[in-house]
């Protein structure tokens, strides 16, 4: 819209996680300092095992903390016990640099107190409703690829699925007696039929989509 405000967008960049939580926050100080000069508002992706909040100590305007994945599940079997500490420490002492904090849900909104958040809002994730629509041509095509009976039942799984989350989904499906499409990384040895960019065919052909 015209009345919104500008936004810089940061080319997508990815430092490798080997060269240590210290080295990857030292480059993003630099990062924020630049940026922020000249912006209105800084929004950063919250996530309670990574090194976030400090940046906003270096920020040049208001930051709001995005916490969208605060799970330390999501990251913890990378670190030992010693730094899992150190990290929510440093967080925990950064929480006062920060404008705002929203979370997806009242589970991460929990996570924020741990670390001190006495306020914070819950901003769901928002839903690109096209990915979602009804064609009975595209179901009946992907069903023929996948070699799925028309009549029978289709359950997804999308996104980041831990190795546990998928054998209890399985074993769930299995008792249901309906088909499970996995899509998404995961730790496990099933078979990877497909190597996928576009998931609206893959919706479209299920009955039930589960989130984690």
């Amino acid at each position: 819209p015209e009345d919104s405000p500008p936004v810089i967008r940061v080319p997508k960049f990815r430092i490798p996680y080997k060269v240590g939580q210290v080295t990857q926050f030292l480059y993003m100080r630099g990062v924020v300092r630049k940026l922020t000069r000249d912006a209105d508002v800084l929004i950063l992706q919250n996530n309670v095992l990574r090194p976030t909040l400090p940046l906003a100590k270096y920020s040049e305007c208001p930051t709001i903390a995005w916490t969208h994945d605060a799970s330390p599940e999501s990251c913890s079997s990378r670190l030992t016990k010693t730094v899992e500490n150190y990290i929510i420490s440093l967080n925990r002492k950064h929480v006062r640099y920060v404008s705002m904090f929203t979370a997806v849900n009242e589970c991460q909104r929990d996570m924020l107190r741990s670390l001190g958040v006495k306020e914070s809002r819950i901003l769901p994730n928002p839903v690109p409703t096209e990915d979602f629509y009804q064609s009975e041509e595209e179901r009946k095509r992907v069903r023929e690829e996948l070699g799925i009976p028309e009549d029978e039942i289709v359950f997804m799984s999308v996104g980041l699925i831990p190795k546990r989350d998928i054998e209890f989904l399985v074993r769930v499906c299995r008792d249901l007696r309906v088909h499970l499409l996995l899509v998404g990384n995961f730790n496990t040895e099933a078979k990877v039929l497909r190597k996928v960019r576009n998931l609206r065919p893959y919706y479209n052909a299920s009955d039930l989509v589960i989130a984690r």
